[in-house]
């Protein structure tokens, strides 16, 4: 096979080597943000490596399983959290990649309903590198506007420092 079909209407030439992943997931849906776990693995905040390319989106929750490129899970926000992110070169495409503290706060809000916060982040086994900004996290937590949750990040910021 010559080419490798990553959804409808969209391939991939069939020779390595391949784009960065994360290149791909933005050719799987231009609008998502890297974010999640794969953000905090690379800033070295998560230990796990993650199973998938994980990114949010203002559009679906969509999962694709791509064989000898792997798995992408776009999670879907409301178009006003969808935020807090750069463009990253992966040639010959670009990519949207969230700060560390967006991607930390993305995960917390898929997450806010933990009811034992500081196990949970106990559990993901989380490092604080000297380069996160706890003020940017403050900053972009207040743009979520939702109460609870802005309790949930204070906690957070309270348990992580």
């Amino acid at each position: 096979r010559h080419f490798l079909r990553l959804k409808p209407g969209l391939f991939l030439l069939n020779r390595e080597p391949y784009p960065d992943p994360r290149a791909i997931a933005s050719r799987l849906n231009p609008d998502a943000v890297i974010s999640l776990e794969t953000v905090l693995h690379e800033a070295a905040m998560m230990p796990e490596v993650p199973f998938a390319i994980t990114a949010v989106t203002s559009g679906k929750t969509a999962r694709y399983t791509i064989p000898s490129l792997g798995t992408f899970l776009f999670r879907h926000m409301k178009p006003v959290l969808v935020f807090g992110w750069t463009a990253r070169a992966y040639p010959p495409y670009t990519a949207r990649v969230a700060s560390p503290e967006k991607a930390l706060l993305d995960l917390l809000w898929f997450h806010r309903f933990e009811r034992n916060l500081p196990a949970y982040l106990q559990e993901l086994r989380l490092t604080i590198p000297p380069a996160f900004s706890w003020k940017r996290f403050r900053e972009y937590a207040a743009d979520f506007h939702d109460i609870r949750f802005q309790k949930v990040a204070r906690a957070t910021e309270g348990i992580m420092i």
